[in-house]
Protein backbone atom coordinates (compact mmCIF):
# COMPACT_ATOMS: atom_id res chain seq x y z
CA UNK A 1 0.00 0.00 0.00
CA UNK A 2 3.02 2.56 0.80
CA UNK A 3 4.18 1.79 -2.65
CA UNK A 4 0.80 2.72 -4.12
CA UNK A 5 0.67 5.83 -2.31
CA UNK A 6 4.46 6.87 -3.26
CA UNK A 7 3.43 6.24 -7.22
CA UNK A 8 0.02 7.84 -7.31
CA UNK A 9 1.55 10.80 -4.90
CA UNK A 10 4.07 10.78 -7.32
CA UNK A 11 1.61 11.72 -10.92
CA UNK A 12 0.35 14.92 -7.95
CA UNK A 13 -2.88 12.57 -8.04
CA UNK A 14 -5.04 12.90 -4.35
CA UNK A 15 -5.20 9.90 -2.57
CA UNK A 16 -8.14 8.93 -0.59
CA UNK A 17 -8.56 5.88 1.49
CA UNK A 18 -11.41 3.71 2.73
CA UNK A 19 -11.68 1.06 4.57
CA UNK A 20 -13.49 -1.58 4.25
CA UNK A 21 -16.78 -2.10 5.52
CA UNK A 22 -17.70 -6.11 6.74
CA UNK A 23 -20.68 -7.44 8.42
CA UNK A 24 -19.46 -9.60 11.61
CA UNK A 25 -22.20 -12.08 11.80
CA UNK A 26 -21.40 -15.38 11.65
CA UNK A 27 -24.32 -15.83 9.36
CA UNK A 28 -22.89 -14.42 6.64
CA UNK A 29 -19.63 -15.50 7.37
CA UNK A 30 -21.09 -19.16 6.24
CA UNK A 31 -23.10 -17.60 3.71
CA UNK A 32 -19.88 -16.50 1.97
CA UNK A 33 -17.99 -19.79 2.53
CA UNK A 34 -19.92 -22.11 3.51
CA UNK A 35 -21.67 -22.67 -0.52
CA UNK A 36 -17.57 -23.47 -1.78
CA UNK A 37 -17.37 -27.15 -3.15
CA UNK A 38 -15.16 -29.54 -0.79
CA UNK A 39 -12.56 -29.68 -3.60
CA UNK A 40 -12.45 -25.78 -3.23
CA UNK A 41 -12.16 -26.38 0.52
CA UNK A 42 -9.48 -28.42 0.37
CA UNK A 43 -7.26 -26.32 -1.91
CA UNK A 44 -7.78 -22.95 0.58
CA UNK A 45 -7.41 -22.93 4.33
CA UNK A 46 -9.93 -20.80 5.53
CA UNK A 47 -9.97 -18.65 8.28
CA UNK A 48 -12.38 -19.35 11.79
CA UNK A 49 -14.99 -16.83 12.02
CA UNK A 50 -13.13 -14.60 14.54
CA UNK A 51 -9.97 -14.75 12.95
CA UNK A 52 -11.55 -13.14 10.15
CA UNK A 53 -13.79 -10.47 12.28
CA UNK A 54 -9.92 -9.47 14.05
CA UNK A 55 -8.02 -9.75 10.66
CA UNK A 56 -10.50 -7.29 9.30
CA UNK A 57 -10.48 -4.83 11.70
CA UNK A 58 -6.55 -5.05 12.04
CA UNK A 59 -6.72 -4.44 8.13
CA UNK A 60 -9.13 -1.44 8.87
CA UNK A 61 -7.09 0.16 11.65
CA UNK A 62 -3.86 -0.47 9.39
CA UNK A 63 -5.11 1.61 6.08
CA UNK A 64 -6.28 4.45 8.81
CA UNK A 65 -2.16 4.43 9.87
CA UNK A 66 -1.71 4.49 6.59
CA UNK A 67 -3.55 7.60 5.65
CA UNK A 68 -2.47 9.54 8.51
CA UNK A 69 1.19 8.47 7.66
CA UNK A 70 0.74 10.29 4.53
CA UNK A 71 -1.52 12.62 5.41
CA UNK A 72 -4.16 12.03 3.08
CA UNK A 73 -7.69 11.54 3.10
CA UNK A 74 -9.20 8.19 5.44
CA UNK A 75 -12.84 7.42 4.62
CA UNK A 76 -14.20 5.21 7.48
CA UNK A 77 -16.58 3.05 5.45
CA UNK A 78 -16.24 0.57 7.76
CA UNK A 79 -18.01 2.53 10.67
CA UNK A 80 -20.59 4.28 7.60
CA UNK A 81 -21.89 0.66 7.15
CA UNK A 82 -21.69 -0.27 10.85
CA UNK A 83 -21.96 -3.92 9.59
CA UNK A 84 -25.90 -3.20 9.35
CA UNK A 85 -26.69 -6.77 7.67
CA UNK A 86 -29.04 -4.62 5.12
CA UNK A 87 -25.73 -3.60 3.07
CA UNK A 88 -24.44 -6.60 2.37
CA UNK A 89 -25.12 -9.72 0.72
CA UNK A 90 -22.57 -11.66 2.28
CA UNK A 91 -19.62 -10.68 5.07
CA UNK A 92 -18.15 -8.13 2.55
CA UNK A 93 -20.15 -7.69 -0.82
CA UNK A 94 -23.16 -5.59 -0.51
CA UNK A 95 -26.74 -4.96 -1.59
CA UNK A 96 -28.31 -1.96 -3.85
CA UNK A 97 -28.75 0.13 -0.53
CA UNK A 98 -25.25 -0.67 1.02
CA UNK A 99 -23.46 0.71 -2.17
CA UNK A 100 -25.52 3.78 -2.14
CA UNK A 101 -24.53 4.18 1.41
CA UNK A 102 -20.59 3.66 0.29
CA UNK A 103 -21.00 6.02 -2.44
CA UNK A 104 -22.99 8.52 -0.20
CA UNK A 105 -19.74 8.03 2.57
CA UNK A 106 -17.02 9.01 -0.04
CA UNK A 107 -19.15 11.48 -0.95
CA UNK A 108 -19.40 13.74 1.85
CA UNK A 109 -16.05 13.08 2.90
CA UNK A 110 -14.69 14.31 -0.57
CA UNK A 111 -17.37 17.17 -0.02
CA UNK A 112 -16.03 17.60 3.28
CA UNK A 113 -12.30 17.88 2.53
CA UNK A 114 -13.25 19.87 -0.22
CA UNK A 115 -12.19 17.96 -3.01
CA UNK A 116 -15.54 17.91 -4.82
CA UNK A 117 -17.88 20.93 -5.55
CA UNK A 118 -20.19 21.54 -3.64
CA UNK A 119 -23.59 20.37 -4.71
Amino acid sequence: MRSFVHYVQSHDIPVVIGSQPFTPGVEFFDIHWGFKPDSYKDALRLPAHEEFVAHHAAYNRSLERLAKEFDVLFVDNAAALDGREEYFTDSVHYTRVGIERLAKSYADALLRAGLLPPR
